[in-house]
């Protein structure tokens, strides 16, 4: 669930299950009165939820789907923008909420983590559990630095940083 900057709109994934089959939805709300402003269907539903961003002057939103998928959607009217199918089947179910810095979104899984542009939706780089990050492990909301370093803090370790070049970790 996410709330627009200006409080105006709310936006959530919901999904439903029941008689064998499952539905899941996008969808904005007017946070003053409830009324729908726009929902789409989606191919799977969303554990985590999602995260607004800010791409070409115009919010969108990032959710993250249990099927691996990660789509960005324009906040205005639900239209999807791009999508990205995380690499590691079956092993690519999604953990974390989509975490934003500029032009780099990161998505965790099991099988490492993803740093996708903001823009495209193009893989910028990859980090697999050999890193020492176990990301459904993660204990507190993780952060992207400058470089697009991600910085994460995990039970028994201090802090874990990885990206591209960059690799530590404070126990």
């Amino acid at each position: 669930m996410a709330l627009s900057a200006d409080g105006q709109t709310l936006f959530a994934a919901t999904h439903q299950f029941g008689g064998g089959s499952a539905s899941a939805q996008a969808l904005a709300m007017s946070a003053r009165d409830g009324s729908l402003l726009w929902s789409r269907d989606l191919e799977a539903p969303s554990q985590v939820g999602g995260t607004l961003a800010t791409l070409e002057h115009e919010p969108v939103l990032l959710l993250a789907l249990s099927n691996g998928k990660l789509l960005c959607l324009s906040a205005s009217d639900g239209s999807q923008r791009w999508q990205h199918e995380m690499p590691g089947f079956p092993d690519r179910w999604i953990y974390t909420l989509p975490v934003v810095d500029g032009q780099t979104v990161v998505v965790g899984q099991p099988s490492g983590s993803v740093a996708v542009d903001l823009s495209t939706g193009s893989r910028i780089w990859e980090a697999g559990q050999h890193w020492e990050l176990s990301v459904n492990c993660i204990r507190q909301f993780p952060v992207v630095g400058d470089d697009g370093c991600l910085f994460a803090v995990q039970p028994h370790k201090l802090a874990n940083a990885f990206g591209p070049g960059n690799h530590w970790v404070a126990a």
